[in-house]
């Protein structure tokens, strides 16, 4: 059985999978997330590409579980939620 990864192709920063926000630091707009729901679960280093929506307008990785450890998901691109 194949582990698919639905949000594993690069995006705009116009059109990200999920948007988080972070406070303190700013809005993470995921653009892609480098491992499966599986994968992503089993492994606590998982990333994913993100741009930062604040003053410095940052983009690249970051640790998934930092992410969601500090922030909230305000958005899910429909055409991905399950």
């Amino acid at each position: 059985m194949t582990n698919s990864n639905p949000c594993g192709k690069t995006r705009p920063k116009t059109d990200p999978y999920e948007t988080w926000e972070v406070p303190g630091i700013g809005t993470h707009h995921v653009l892609k997330k480098y491992q499966g729901p599986e994968g992503e679960a089993k492994n606590p280093q998982a990333r994913w590409f993100v741009f930062v929506d604040n003053e410095y307008g940052e983009m690249g990785d970051s640790y998934a579980a930092d992410i969601k450890r500090h922030g909230f998901r305000t958005y899910v691109d429909p055409r991905i939620a399950g």
